[in-house]
């Protein structure tokens, strides 16, 4: 996950979450999209209702990064921990 991710999120909050395979919230998204496709050229809402799509899959973007680095981390401190409980050989 990484610079790809975000772009992906920003243009295509759909396609992001089929990837993801988050699929519930990718038919959401799809309807949505759609839906401010079309009322981009009816009463030009469509710009608001994208602009949120693209907001919660960034969001989503960056809590799954979060987690991979906690994940990271909290590995990082077990390793250590175990080393410095292993008797010295």
């Amino acid at each position: 996950m990484g610079f790809g991710s975000y772009l992906l999120a920003l243009i295509c909050p759909p396609l992001y979450f089929l990837i993801q395979k988050r699929y519930g919230v990718f038919f959401v998204h799809v309807v949505l999209y759609i839906a401010a496709f079309f009322f981009l050229f009816v009463f030009f809402s469509g710009v608001f209702i994208w602009f949120f799509l693209a907001m919660h899959a960034l969001w989503d973007v960056r809590k799954r990064l979060m987690q991979e680095h906690v994940e990271a981390q909290a590995q990082a401190i077990v390793d250590k921990q175990r080393a410095a409980a292993s008797p010295p050989a």
